[in-house]
């Protein structure tokens, strides 16, 4: 397996064990904004693992194309992170709002880990298009982690407003 296999079918794990994360807890959310992130960001990570699971499928397949193309529209499946925080209304209970609390540093850690994998990934491969492609990843992973960031510190400052200092 060549680097670059290695390094998608790695991704292609991380982003079906975030899906099933997010599905997860899209299932067990009493609040129904929180239910529709949820749902959403399932949404995304099962299209991010579809456009990598075609890439992985170009360099295995046995009669390789004339041509791979590893161009990724910038537009797709980032859903800008405004879209996501407009679906993030905290919620009005301080118990769920604990356990919100918890399940977005999770997804935060998640998405962070995902950002720098891509990053890091992108430094060590040669072929200019395929580092174009995880840097693309890696921005959109950025845009989710920034919007979980935002939903945390918004939580914590609304139920425990003496710890907001913590992202001051």
């Amino acid at each position: 397996m060549t680097k670059i296999q290695s390094i998608l079918k790695y991704a292609m794990n991380m982003e079906k064990d975030s899906q099933t994360f997010y599905e997860y807890y899209a299932d067990v959310a009493e609040n129904e904004s929180t239910r529709e992130l949820f749902h959403e960001l399932a949404e995304i990570e099962k299209d991010h693992f579809r456009i990598l699971n075609e890439k992985y499928g170009d360099l295995t397949a046995k009669d390789p194309p004339q041509v791979i193309s590893w161009v990724v529209d910038d537009t797709s499946r980032e859903k800008a992170p405004g879209i996501l925080a407009d679906n993030s209304d905290t919620l009005g209970n301080y118990g769920q709002a604990s356990l919100d609390l918890n399940v977005i540093r999770m997804a935060f850690l998640i998405e962070n880990d995902f950002m720098n994998f891509y990053e890091k990934a992108a430094e060590i491969v040669d072929d200019p298009e395929v580092r174009k492609l995880l840097l693309t990843f890696s921005k959109w992973e950025s845009g989710h982690r920034e919007m979980f960031q935002e939903r945390y510190k918004k939580l914590l400052n609304e139920y425990w407003k003496d710890l907001s200092f913590i992202f001051e």
